[in-house]
């Protein structure tokens, strides 16, 4: 791989994945210890906490069928219908990026209109979407066959709209929602099951190579460079491990700062020193 990019990986199309480091460095390899793990919905005892959504957010009934194991919405009209994903495959997944989600659907009958909006991601106040028949997958019809979306940012993915990797990696580092289209046509149903998307954790297993360890610049610290070290503090703490790390600015009464704050402080053995951001001023609070 060349300077800036890591993992040179047959499955992957584009080869090697760029250096992600929340944009705070370009050097990067594969991180050791982590193994390929996969969160998964498989519907053998319920819904698993999958909810039903109509476009405008409101919630619309999931039925679950014991028999086949899966989980289903019905539709009165054309009006498109979400199922969506419950809290275990939200929040940070930054380590599905270029990794797939991956489903089992099939519909009632095969009038299927369908859109730009098919499967959606949402977080970090983006949102990123697909047709269902993209990456090579085929029309739905009455028999389940298997759906699979590579999480990344490419154009011949066809996410839409286009935004760059690090934005792409920026959604999933903070997952808010993913949601796939239940329903096709009118009076019509559509049917999900093994729900899968791929990410890694530490520990023994299959390697997963596509994980990063970066190597930081001065100011930075932890494996993707998300932590500011001793001595810096948060330029914009609003933008959390996304903002740049600045030297402590304590007019020489100290070495240290908090990372997010930027206050000083100093124990003593009569109370602790709070300091402001400039330690132009010190308030002393007794304990």
């Amino acid at each position: 791989c060349k300077p800036g990019y890591f993992n040179l990986d047959p499955n992957n199309p584009q080869g090697c994945t760029a250096c992600f480091c929340f944009q705070h460095s370009s050097v990067c390899d594969s991180a050791e210890g982590y193994s390929v793990h996969t969160i998964s919905s498989t519907f053998e005892r319920g819904d698993e906490e999958w909810s039903g959504q109509q476009q405008d957010g409101s919630t619309v009934s999931v039925q679950w069928s014991p028999s086949r194991q899966e989980v289903s919405l019905m539709s009165e009209n054309y009006q498109r219908l979400y199922l969506v994903a419950p809290e275990k495959f939200l929040g940070n997944q930054i380590l599905s990026y270029g990794q797939n989600l991956s489903m089992d659907f099939r519909v009632e009958r095969r009038d299927t209109r369908l859109s730009t909006e098919d499967l959606i991601l949402e977080g970090a106040n983006m949102k990123v979407a697909v047709p269902l028949i993209v990456q090579g997958n085929a029309y739905p019809n009455e028999n389940m066959q298997t759906y699979v979306f590579r999480l990344q940012e490419q154009p011949g993915y066809s996410w839409r709209p286009f935004i760059s990797d690090s934005d792409f990696q920026k959604l999933l580092h903070n997952l808010t929602a993913i949601k796939i289209r239940g329903t096709y046509s009118e009076r019509s149903a559509g049917y999900l099951d093994n729900v899968s998307l791929v990410t890694a954790r530490r520990g023994p297993g299959v390697p997963a190579r596509w994980v990063e360890q970066c190597t930081c610049p001065p100011g930075y610290q932890g494996q993707h460079c998300e932590q500011c070290t001793l001595g810096y503090r948060r330029a914009q703490p609003e933008l959390g491990p996304f903002s740049s790390c600045e030297i402590c600015n304590c007019h020489r009464h100290s070495d240290a700062c908090h990372p997010d704050t930027g206050n000083t402080g100093n124990t003593g053995i009569t109370g602790f020193i709070d300091c402001s951001n400039s330690c132009s001023y010190c308030v002393l609070k007794q304990f």
